[in-house]
């Protein structure tokens, strides 16, 4: 089926642009692959390096989207422009910079002045999904040099290059703000679009009736925060770009049993309020294809035991990196296995952090767990994800050692292992069976139990 290009995508809307590309002496020699080719077209609409990387830690996790399949990321953000933002979340900027270049690359299938293509097939999809295919750029487009803009007099702004190289993309952008919810404040950094949401925490809650006893038993742990994140700045290349924000939160982590007859329980009654403060650095090689994102929080924050009567001032330091080492393997990043014939997708999870709490009050704890502490150590483990959309189902095992540096005398460590089922596509509502062992990071309390209820993550 031919595909209908838009009336307002005319060769004389954007006719300038052509000569920008093929004013490159590499491309003027001879045919352009059409893979380079859509690369262009990204950097003529000036999609930014960060906007490549979320596309493509979206499609590691989502690998069998039809839309997308057979396309390389660049040709499919070519081919489907803002389209691609209804799936990893773009600013008006991005949105407009990514709409941009797909209309650039769809007035130059029609631009025969100044390309002629290859194994053109009517269908800009199935041409950038065909063996082989490539662009030629005309005489008439080579003859002519593109020009850069005159800049208004006493403007320290550098001008805008007809490659687009010079825009920074970092003055006069609002930051941009959301509600978060998470199990744990310290995974309020993730974003929904980024990899480390997926394994991310789930606020749970669950309710249990032992007709027996007559009791009943309530448990809700959550910590809900406002994201206000600025969109940072670039490099000339737009393959780095450094960026931050910061969280205020509200974490509650509560569990309650009431017998007829008698005073109601708390096995956990506690309370956290604090700030993450986040910097996050996205690189991207077009020589590799490879994409990289690399995450720093400090979270300074107070928790308050109402059960024990103590109250902790904790500071702490995450350092996460989200690394694509190949095509198959991506640390902190999803990766498509077969695992006897089912499809799956899994992922290594890897973070540092230091932990560092000052008791103010010390309640009714005694002995170790009264000391004051700093300790240093790692989160590992595995995620795995069901590639089946009729059965959402995720199952996260990590270990989070943490080793003595000054203060307590002891190590601790606390394993986790989470099965989800999902009500969504999206992942955000579903049940979870989890179970805990160990001690947490901060306040050091020992836990080992199953758990069932109740999820969401937003």
């Amino acid at each position: 089926m031919a595909t209908i290009i838009p009336v307002c995508w005319t060769a004389n809307a954007i006719a300038a642009d052509a000569p920008a590309i093929c004013a490159n002496p590499d491309y003027a020699k001879g045919p352009i692959d059409k893979e380079v080719f859509a690369e262009e077209v990204l950097i003529q609409g000036g999609v930014s390096a960060v906007v490549r990387v979320r596309f493509d830690a979206w499609r590691k996790t989502n690998p069998d989207d039809p839309d997308f399949a057979g396309l390389s990321s660049r040709a499919a953000m070519a081919v489907y422009g803002a389209k691609i933002c209804d799936k990893i979340g773009c600013t008006k900027d991005e949105v407009n910079k990514v709409e941009k270049a797909s209309q650039f690359f769809y007035t130059a299938l029609t631009d025969s002045a100044h390309f002629s293509f290859a194994g053109w097939r009517n269908d800009p999809a199935a041409f950038m999904r065909q063996d082989g295919g490539s662009v030629q750029c005309l005489a008439s487009a080579t003859q002519a040099l593109a020009i850069v803009p005159p800049q208004p007099a006493g403007s320290t702004k550098p001008p805008q290059s007809a490659w687009g190289l010079n825009d920074r993309v970092a003055d006069a952008a609002r930051p941009a703000g959301s509600i978060r919810i998470r199990g744990k404040g310290e995974d309020l950094i993730y974003a929904q679009y980024d990899p480390g949401f997926t394994d991310a925490s789930k606020a749970n809650i669950s309710f249990e009736h032992d007709s027996i006893k007559s009791q009943g038993t309530t448990k809700l742990v959550a910590a809900v925060g406002y994201s206000v994140l600025f969109p940072g700045v670039f490099n000339e290349d737009r393959t780095r770009r450094l960026s931050w924000g910061f969280i205020p939160y509200f974490g509650i982590d509560l569990e309650t049993s009431k017998a007829a007859g008698k005073d109601r329980t708390f096995d956990s009654n506690t309370f956290d309020f604090g700030t993450t403060f986040q910097l996050v650095k996205d690189t991207y090689s077009f020589r590799f294809k490879r994409a990289a994102s690399q995450y720093l929080a400090f979270t300074p924050h107070f928790l308050i035991n109402r059960e024990d009567k103590s109250r902790l001032l904790a500071l702490n330091l995450l350092y996460r990196p989200t690394i694509s080492i190949s095509r198959n393997l991506a640390v902190n990043g999803f990766s498509n296995i077969d695992l006897g014939g089912i499809p799956l997708k899994w992922e290594p999870i890897l973070d540092g952090r230091i932990a560092y709490g000052h008791f103010t009050r010390i309640g009714t704890r005694t002995g170790d767990d009264a000391n004051d502490f700093t300790r240093i150590g790692l989160r590992y483990g595995i995620g795995l994800s069901s590639r089946i959309d009729r059965f959402p189902v995720d199952l996260v095992v990590t270990d989070t050692p943490m080793f003595v540096v000054d203060g307590a005398s002891r190590d601790i460590s606390l394993f986790e292992s989470t099965l989800s089922m999902y009500f969504d596509a999206d992942k955000h509502f579903g049940a979870d069976l989890k179970y805990t062992r160990g001690r947490a990071t901060d306040l050091d309390d020992r836990v080992a139990k199953w758990s069932i209820g109740l999820a969401v993550r937003y």
